[in-house]
């Protein structure tokens, strides 16, 4: 006959080794991360999204398998013509406002806006477009490694600045086609280059021979013309307005237009002429 304080902990020692070997192995618990908004890194966005938007990656990396969070920030009039990606997008805007239209052409009459606080997913392959209708900042999850596809190839900044954007999302401003001649305007000290097709400026200078695209808003006074983004997280914004005989200071050539052009914290003049 066995004790009962022998017995209790036979007990106690066989439900012990039970619970070693029934219970799960977790490891060790998984890292938690936390950043305040205003620990928050900004920088360029990936260079397959139109110029003049910044980009935060909060979670994964993108270009990596693996869930990731990325937020947008953009400004007003920043468009990101018809295109798709290969896996699901989940989407919820953070401030600002952004109209979600969906298809492969771009027609704002059709895009419904999402303020502060809205949600939207995309499946894989489909073709959708989004606008901010202000300057404004979404947040996006999915799963690694991410990529974008333009329905129209001449939509892709990296494929460079194209002549012929006869079809491009840059002669299109909300739901209103652009008719604005195609302009290239110089400026020297330092030595700077703009192409103006549509609301789209291609700006380069010696240290981007290429140029860098950005997507504008196009407005039109009687004191002139202007263009207004952002490049690099800061205010972009290119006037013009007609005067006869302006010079660039550096040939005898005479512009019809003149020309004031603020990147980069910095004003600079210059002339310009229709092509």
């Amino acid at each position: 006959m066995i004790k009962p304080c022998r017995a209790a902990a036979t007990v106690t020692a066989l439900i012990a080794s039970i619970s070693l070997v029934a219970a799960p192995s977790y490891g060790a618990p998984a890292m938690h991360k936390m950043v305040a908004v205003n620990d928050i890194i900004w920088g360029p966005a990936p260079p397959a999204m139109p110029a003049g938007a910044s980009a935060a990656i909060l979670y994964g990396d993108p270009s990596k398998e693996g869930l990731f969070t990325m937020r947008l920030k953009g400004p007003k009039g920043y468009t990101i013509p018809p295109h798709t990606h290969p896996r699901p997008e989940i989407v919820t805007v953070i401030s600002g406002t952004v109209r979600l239209g969906m298809g492969s052409k771009l027609d704002a009459t059709k895009a419904r806006a999402l303020p502060a606080g809205s949600f939207f997913s995309t499946e894989p392959g489909t073709a959708h477009f989004v606008i901010f209708d202000e300057d404004s900042v979404v947040q996006v999850n999915s799963s690694g490694p991410w990529s974008i596809a333009f329905v129209n190839p001449l939509d892709d900044p990296r494929t460079g600045a194209r002549s012929d954007i006869s079809n491009s999302a840059c002669l299109m401003q909300g739901s209103q086609r652009l008719r604005v001649r195609p302009h290239r305007a110089v400026g020297t000290e330092p030595f700077w280059a703009a192409r103006i097709e549509g609301r789209c400026v291609t700006y380069s200078n010696p240290e981007d021979q290429q140029g860098t695209r950005v997507w504008t808003r196009y407005s039109q006074r009687r004191d002139g013309d202007t263009w207004s983004g952002a490049l690099g997280g800061q205010a972009f914004e290119l006037r013009t307005w007609v005067r006869p005989g302006c010079t660039d200071g550096m040939s005898d050539k005479r512009y019809p237009i003149a020309v004031e052009l603020l990147v980069r914290g910095q004003r600079r003049k210059g002339c310009a002429e229709p092509l």
